[in-house]
């Protein structure tokens, strides 16, 4: 553990040997103010940051509580929020852009980023022990299938309603970014970019859609221009402002062929790093918040011990506590 606490300092520390004796983290106060209906969106690490806003008080958006109750009696898995989860993840800068230009749709918003309507539902099977049950699955979203394809069509529709309804309704955005592999698949209109491989978890999409799924491993200037253009589409909306983080929860796999995972995943996290501070310094109104910086200081202790990639819940509290602390501090 690097350091012992963080604390909030308009003027933090510019050299290694303060950072070494005094063994504090220090972070700018952010110039927003923290209110009701935050929008998180990202990966599992936003889940946990969204979690403990609500802890304390905070309404967060989407409502996917409502979303819950609108698709519990339409036999459809929409990610884990069946499970009392309120939370979609989307791991890539790319995944976000397209969730968001998507669920904009439903205020009239078109995008050249967007495939056709039935490009995003494709014909899979569903492994439930021995058995195999015939599925849609959307891949740019995590596990959201249904037996039915117009169910999954109606189900499509309510989860970007629900987005939608909460971009506009926002008085602060937090978006956490996980990774830069990028599954993707190139269609006769666009792109999609799958936000999991489409054979993930116990799910298996047809052959001929397996094989032409590419990956893409994003570059600084892949993720600065995605988080540029998400914040055009936000702002197309929305005058609120926007923070982004970094998710320290590290890669579980890689898809890189020349390196391991601890290699690939500091790659992946550096480019994430420095892109999102040059998009902030490129965009107003737009913030960083260290959480990823906070965590590396704390070494092992910020991770579970059944598998050090997932956090301690104590310890997004008190990243989640800094954070709230930073907007209370200008």
């Amino acid at each position: 553990m690097f350091f012992d606490k963080a604390l909030i300092q308009r003027h933090p520390s510019s050299k290694w040997k303060d950072l070494y004796k005094s063994r504090v983290f220090t972070v700018n106060p952010l110039p927003i103010e923290l209110r009701q209906n935050v929008f998180c969106m990202g990966s599992c690490f936003a889940r946990n940051i969204r979690r403990c806003l609500e802890e304390q008080g905070v309404n967060c958006l989407p409502d996917y509580g409502k979303l819950s109750e609108s698709v519990y009696d339409m036999n459809v898995q929409v990610d884990n929020i069946g499970l009392g989860e309120y939370h979609m993840n989307y791991y890539t800068p790319l995944a976000i852009v397209q969730e968001v230009a998507r669920s904009l749709s439903f205020m009239g918003h078109k995008s050249e980023l967007l495939a056709d309507r039935e490009a995003y539902c494709v014909p899979s099977h569903y492994r439930q022990g021995d058995n195999f049950f015939p599925v849609w699955q959307d891949p740019a979203r995590r596990l959201v299938f249904a037996q039915d394809k117009g169910v999954l069509y109606r189900a499509s529709d309510l989860i970007g309603a629900a987005i939608c309804s909460g971009i506009r309704s926002a008085s602060l955005f937090v978006f956490t970014l996980g990774l830069v592999e990028q599954f993707s698949l190139k269609t006769e209109s666009s792109t999609i970019y799958f936000n999991q491989h489409p054979t993930y978890a116990s799910l298996m999409c047809e052959r001929s859609i397996h094989k032409t799924v590419g990956i893409e491993f994003l570059g600084f200037e892949n993720v600065r221009d995605a988080l540029l253009l998400l914040v055009d589409l936000v702002r197309s909306v929305s005058q609120s402002p926007i923070v982004f983080t970094v998710s320290p929860v590290p890669l579980e796999k890689t898809f890189r062929k020349e390196i391991d995972c601890f290699s690939a995943n500091l790659l992946s996290k550096s480019i994430l790093l420095a892109a999102t501070r040059e998009a902030c310094l490129q965009s107003k109104d737009v913030y960083y918040f260290p959480s990823y910086e906070i965590a590396t200081g704390y070494g092992s202790s910020f991770f579970q011990d059944r598998d050090l990639r997932h956090p301690k819940d104590e310890r997004v509290a008190e990243i989640t506590e800094l954070f709230i602390s930073c907007c209370m501090s200008q």
